[in-house]
């Protein structure tokens, strides 16, 4: 005798039946983003402006850095654009290192613009920050000598 098999309507309801039992037992059933993934739910709350929601939510580091940053953690962000490469990267680390007023942080952030640059010569957000940074550096070194 063979045994049975269940026809393909019942098959897709019983997995549906124990994809919801297991939601149930691990309470993600009540949330509301059962479906989306951690970086969905993560952009939810960074569109919503819940930027300290969205950073823990985030698992792409570019967008938990982007979370710090919109939240003014700017320690929390050059940290973990530092950690990353390319020329997107690079610009980010400036902008996080140029508001983030350490000592030094200034020169750095000049040397992030300089290497996005170098990966894109003609990226004019990159020139300008750039001749920003540049000239705040003047100014401070004046401020220094004189």
């Amino acid at each position: 005798m063979q045994p049975t098999r269940l026809p393909l309507l019942e098959r897709a309801l019983l997995a549906t039946l124990l994809l919801l039992v297991a939601a149930m037992a691990y309470g993600t059933w009540r949330e509301e983003y059962f479906w989306q993934t951690a970086d969905q739910r993560g952009f939810d709350d960074y569109q919503q402006r819940d930027y300290a929601s969205a950073e823990r939510r985030f698992q792409n580091s570019q967008w938990k850095a982007a979370a710090c940053y919109r939240r003014g953690d700017f320690s929390c962000a050059t940290e973990i654009y530092a950690m990353t490469d390319g020329a997107e990267a690079a610009y980010n680390l400036g902008n996080s290192l140029a508001h983030s007023r350490k000592a030094g942080s200034l020169t750095s952030a000049l040397a992030s613009y300089q290497k996005a640059l170098s990966h894109h010569p003609d990226w004019s957000p990159a020139k300008l920050n750039q001749g920003v940074i540049a000239e705040l550096l003047i100014v401070q070194n004046s401020k220094k000598i004189g």
